[in-house]
């Protein structure tokens, strides 16, 4: 997928625009070794979660973003209410 975006004529100078903080790409035996990682024991407890195998990319862009661009716009996280796990005596 990635081949085809850089052969893009449209595509290929903004891929190529993007900052990444490491400074290199990432061959694609890097980006495998997340998905094994995923895929194994060790990461039996993980759920839920966004991992990004970017050399900082995303972080980089978090840090240009201004409060009225967080989904609530007050760019603080809303408190999620979760069920208590204590029993009623």
């Amino acid at each position: 997928m990635l081949d085809a975006l850089l052969a893009d004529e449209v595509s290929a100078p903004v891929i190529h625009a993007m900052p990444v903080p490491l400074g290199r790409s990432a061959p694609a035996a890097e980006i495998a070794r997340a998905v094994i990682f995923l895929l194994g024991p060790d990461a039996s407890y993980v759920h839920g979660q966004m991992l990004f195998v970017d050399g900082g990319s995303e972080a980089l862009g978090r840090c240009d973003r201004s409060n009225s661009a967080r989904p609530n716009g007050a760019g603080e996280s809303r408190a999620v209410r979760r069920p208590s796990l204590r029993t009623s005596r």
